[in-house]
């Protein structure tokens, strides 16, 4: 397990890169092992609606982890243009 921001569908991966560069986590699209059942099948695989999934070691203090990607959500949605195609 690593720190990283996981996105499903074309769609999600320019907010995916930009909380990327806001937290240092790396961006990818597949966390690197079978994940059967998770929000992103669900979501980009069955309902063609991207998911982006931010993976964080378990017990990380919240309080820590989220600053790290204020100007991230700060671009994401602050950014009001069509993705359906992006």
């Amino acid at each position: 397990w690593e720190p990283c921001i996981v996105y499903a569908g074309p769609p999600a991966r320019r907010d995916a890169e930009r909380l990327a560069a806001s937290s240092g986590y790396e961006a990818r699209e597949s966390i690197g092992y079978p994940t059967p059942g998770a929000l992103s099948s669900f979501g980009w695989a069955d309902r063609a609606i991207p998911v982006i999934c931010i993976e964080v070691r378990a017990g990380e203090p919240l309080a820590e982890v989220w600053p790290l990607f204020s100007s991230g959500f700060a671009a994401v949605f602050g950014d009001r243009s069509d993705r359906s195609d992006a």
